[in-house]
């Protein structure tokens, strides 16, 4: 495993490289002529929407968050954590 990955983050790393290596072998076999029918552009654009999408996302969560210093309440990382007090 590697250091950079956060749990369930590899999961879907493999659930995404299976889809994708799946996918091409089905266009492979069933595509009715040499030429293909998606353009790198396609590809492009919808990498782009997905990463407007997401920091959207991240931006309407991080409105929500209140990191004021008197924030309404507080716990400790080992409270949030649900760790046994040492």
């Amino acid at each position: 495993m590697k250091p950079n990955y956060i749990s369930g983050i590899e999961v879907l790393l493999d659930i995404l490289n299976n889809l994708m290596v799946s996918s091409s072998l089905i266009v492979m076999l069933y595509q009715q002529n040499v030429t293909t029918h998606c353009q790198c552009d396609e590809h492009k654009n919808i990498i782009q929407a997905a990463q407007r999408l997401m920091q959207e996302h991240l931006r309407e969560l991080e409105e929500q968050l209140d990191i004021s210093e008197q924030a309404p309440f507080t716990m400790t990382l080992q409270q949030a954590l649900n760790l046994p007090q040492s």
